[in-house]
């Protein structure tokens, strides 16, 4: 026997994570989420061809001379110049295969350092049962996650960018933003963590007073910080050169690697038994051995234990978990690939396969041959039991080394693509690229400076961040495509077929457990790290125009539910409006107030567009629709906008009803501003008595707030007037007058809004008064109180308010009273009683009361007048301060919409009523809307 002269003190390695990161990505030209609506309309007419996605798909290749299609308005860089020199012709830039591109790197960053450094310390803690578990439960978390990754990789055509790109197009700016934020700052801690995990084994062998190797290297906190910072520099000097530095410095590493790997089992076979300096002979392969290391056996105080307690699963967990964790190597390669869409399922899968019979060789070797107590005292094990030290060494040296190059690498391209995309502000210059490699030379160098900076810190405290950091974006790429299979989308048609939403949501799951697992406090702190991200990029980034998965899952959860709602129970009545509007100036304050009245319903905003040229007239049409669309984003109004294009407004009224809406959100109330007399008042004069003119005009149109005045400037609404003129002709008042038949007919409530150009919206707390008239909806009669033959509101001839009517006006009130600017307004119920006695009046307005109780409006205050020989002179009486009032509407005869004379004479009679009052709201109600039951 012989014996063999470790290194006598124990040592603390550092927990490492040797994942690769993103390349490049190329972004669009940011268009401004407010941009031209007539260059949009424009380009949307002309579809690209097939011949353009032809194209698309064979452009992998990036040129040199060429700034991978990356446009940046803020800088104009010669580095980024799409043009060569002297008319020469650009060369090509070198992809990568599978084997070079995906498996070798993926291979390299899974094997880890810790293979080396903390396997020794795993086994005797877990014993080799216990390894192989975490083995299989961490590959389970990369395999689920492989698929996922596998998935969308292959769901099109993949771009530079990696994980980054496939997250942030297929979840929106915010996550993948958010991702690779944290991606970057976990690469960059995982490379400062690789420098110091180098250093470590350089002093275990070179060290001055008891070096195993050659005593040389001096050693001191600040000699070892002054190795770390040359090491980095070489690094960073191999970095700078190209990609296909590292590409063929990852050829020789692995070489390297490979041998170390190979050494291990050969060195258990050939090593002859031998006495440590620990006094515990090495004899090889022994099944006594293997029986001892077969389970678990915690202790505390073991080489490579960092903590003063009783090692636990989860303590072993936490350090076994980052030498697996690099599986996303060969996916940040995307942008340098030659065909990402095969390679990186291909080439994952194989590095998968290749470190997955690593780890369990050596496992298996290391529980069948090392003794547990040798296990318990030195780290560098492998070393010691060797056939030549020098080949762990040189394994030691190669993972690290790669792992610092690709970090370095990665985590600036990575910067790069989050630069391009502009979703932070203040990182332009980091998405600039070589003009001929397009490698990210400045992204290096801030790279760099930040990994120097993070060689100060305790790197042992920050170690788990860059677990927290990998096992976040597992957990978000398996969301991901889990989400993408939930959403349905028919473009989502990966060629990997061997995932579904199960093993996705599980792969989340799982990480997600992991992560606790690993710390809990950690886990939260990255989990609000990314909200806060996600929170940021939110209002900070401009608009992208990748979408994101969100509009898929809506699409198909509001599908699913549509199909199961009805409107068969008044309890759950909620008003769904049809406001049907023409000139955004006069009726902007209506649409704010019906947004006010809509409760959670439904709310559509229809507009007639009158041509009988539609060809001539597209453009136009196209122009206006988007206008139109724009107001009602810029203005927070809650609804749709439909619109139909006819040469007819009643047949366009008719289409715009039946078109809105789907399944049981269809509209119920249809919402009409008045007929505009002061447009059209010369036609009909003959009609009209000359006292009756003034009461036929709105008034005023009110003095609209600077913020109102902002947003209509912002929709650029007078351009659409403008436009409009060349189709617009005058609605005449039998068309006005029918459509509200036709409304009828179709079974919808429609309401007149009067008076609502002169109307304020109230601002926050404002006091004021809602008037509501139900009319003589008490004790059973439900006819109105009767007027003059002419009165539109209530009339003495065979017209009447009924009590659909009437419910709907006080479900109107209350609906209006709970909006937050409408709710300091008193709410006030009046009806009418055709006696002056007290007693009379005393009942009703218990019965008022009574009703309101009932009804679950207690806070509305119940008024009982005496009748007046008109109708409106009530309202004229009590209501004439008030802000707003709601009555009942005499509904149109059927048929006089014929008869141009009886349309002017009934549309004159609502006018005349109502000249004087507040603006009012004229309801005629089809279906009762409230109800007394439980």
């Amino acid at each position: 026997m012989h014996s063999r002269n470790p290194r006598n003190s124990q040592r603390e390695t550092r927990k490492c994570i040797n994942p690769n990161i993103t390349t490049s990505l190329k972004t669009s030209k940011y268009t401004p989420k407010y941009g031209s609506i007539e260059t949009q309309s424009t380009e949307s007419l002309i579809r690209p061809g097939i011949e353009r996605l032809l194209s698309d798909s064979s452009s992998f290749t990036i040129h040199e001379g060429s700034n991978n299609n990356f446009n940046n308005n803020n800088h104009n860089n010669s580095n980024n110049n799409n043009n060569t020199e002297d008319g020469e012709e650009p060369k090509v830039h070198q992809k990568l295969n599978t084997l070079n591109g995906v498996t070798l790197p993926t291979t390299l960053n899974v094997l880890s350092i810790l293979l080396f450094l903390r396997f020794g310390f795993i086994i005797g803690q877990m014993g080799i049962l216990g390894t192989l578990g975490l083995l299989i439960l961490s590959y389970t978390i990369n395999l689920l996650t492989t698929m996922s990754v596998s998935a969308i990789a292959t769901n099109g055509r993949v771009k530079g960018g990696g994980a980054y790109y496939m997250l942030s197009r297929s979840l929106g700016v915010e996550f993948g933003g958010g991702i690779g934020v944290i991606f970057y700052i976990g690469q960059i801690l995982n490379s400062s963590m690789n420098v110091a995990g180098l250093v470590e084994p350089l002093m275990y062998n070179f060290n001055e007073f008891d070096g195993i190797i050659k005593p040389i290297l001096i050693d001191g906190y600040w000699w070892r910080f002054s190795y770390c910072t040359l090491i980095l520099f070489i690094c960073v000097i191999v970095s700078l050169i190209g990609s296909s530095a590292v590409s063929n410095a990852g050829k020789y590493l692995c070489i390297m690697l490979i041998i170390s790997i190979i050494s291990i089992p050969i060195s258990a076979i050939l090593v002859k038994p031998f006495m440590t300096e620990y006094g515990i002979e090495y004899i090889g392969f022994s099944f006594d051995i293997l029986k001892d290391n077969l389970l678990p056996r915690f202790t505390k105080g073991a080489a490579g234990s960092e903590i003063d307690n009783i090692e636990t699963f989860n303590d072993m967990f936490g350090i076994f978990f980052p030498a697996t964790a690099g599986i996303l190597a060969g996916a940040s390669m995307s942008g340098d690939l030659q065909n990402p869409s095969k390679s990186i399922p291909k080439g994952t899968l194989n590095g998968l396969m290749i470190t997955f019979i690593c780890y369990f060789v050596v496992i298996i070797t290391m529980g069948c041959c090392i003794p547990r107590d040798l296990l318990y005292l030195d780290t560098e094990i492998l070393q010691i039991i060797n056939i030549s030290p020098i080949i762990i060494v040189l394994g030691e040296l190669s993972t690290s080394i790669f792992s610092i190059i690709v970090g370095i690498v990665g985590s600036a391209k990575l910067l790069q693509a989050i630069a391009r995309d502009e979703i932070l502000p203040g990182l332009s210059i980091f998405g600039r690229g070589d003009s001929k490699t397009d490698d990210p030379k400045e992204g290096i160098i801030i790279t760099w400076l930040i990994c120097q900076l993070f060689l100060f810190a305790d790197l042992n405290k920050i170690a788990t961040f860059i677990t927290m950091a990998f096992l976040m974006t597992f957990i978000v790429t398996n969301l991901s495509c889990a989400l993408l299979r939930i959403g349905s989308a028919p473009n989502f048609r990966p060629s990997f077929k061997y995932f579904s939403t199960n093993s996705a949501l599980m792969g989340s799951i799982i990480s997600i457990i992991a992560m606790f697992i690993v710390d809990g406090i950690s886990a939260g702190i990255i989990i609000g790290l990314l909200g806060i991200l996600i929170i940021l990029i939110h209002f900070i980034s401009p608009p992208k125009l990748w979408g994101d998965v969100s509009q898929s899952l809506i699409y198909h959860q509001v599908r699913k539910y549509l199909l199961k709602l009805r409107q068969d129970n008044v309890k759950y009545w909620r008003p769904q409006i049809l406001l049907l509007v023409d000139d955004p100036i006069t009726s902007w304050t209506l649409i704010r107030f019906c947004n006010n009245l809509k409760k959670g319903g439904l709310y559509v905003l229809g507009h007639v567009f009158l041509s009988n040229k539609l060809i001539e007239d597209i453009g136009i049409f196209t122009i206006s629709k988007n206008k139109w669309m724009k107001i009602l984003e810029i203005s927070k109004v809650k609804g749709f906008y439909q619109t139909s294009i006819s040469d007819n407004y009643r047949n366009g009224i008719i289409n715009i009803f039946l078109g809105s809406g789907l399944g049981g959100m269809k509209p119920n109330i249809s919402i009409m501003g008045f007929y505009d007399f002061n447009k059209y008042e010369g036609k009909y004069r003959g009609f009209i008595n000359d006292e009756d003119i003034e009461s036929l005009q709105e008034g005023y149109c009110r003095q609209m707030s600077e913020e109102e005045m902002i947003i209509l400037k912002n929709g650029n609404f007078e351009e659409v007037e403008n436009s409009m003129k060349k189709m617009k002709r005058n609605i005449s008042i039998c068309e006005w007058v029918g459509s509200i038949e036709d409304l009828i007919m179709l079974g919808s409530s429609v309401t007149i809004a009067k008076g609502f150009p002169r109307m304020e919206i109230p601002d926050m707390g404002e006091i004021g008064v809602i008037d509501l008239y139900p009319m003589e909806m008490i004790g059973g009669d439900k006819k109105s109180i009767n007027t003059s033959t002419n009165s539109s509101i209530n009339s003495k001839s065979n017209m009447d308010i009924g009590i659909d009517t009437g419910t709907m006006i006080l479900q109107m009130g209350a609906i209006l009273h709970t909006v937050p600017r409408w709710k300091e307004h008193q709410v006030r119920v009046i009806v009418t009683v055709c006696s002056n006695s007290d007693e009379i009046i005393k009942n009703r307005h218990y019965e008022l009361e009574k009703l309101l109780e009932i009804l679950r409006m207690g806070d509305a205050k119940a008024v009982v007048v005496t009748q007046e020989e008109i109708a409106s002179d009530v309202i004229r009486k009590h209501s004439n301060k008030s802000r707003l009032v709601i009555t009942g509407l005499n509904r149109v005869e059927m048929g006089i919409s014929l008869d141009e004379r009886r349309c002017v004479e009934w549309v004159s009679g609502i006018a005349r009523e109502c000249r004087g009052l507040p603006p009012l709201l004229l309801v005629d109600a089809q279906a009762e809307t409230l109800t007394t039951e439980l």
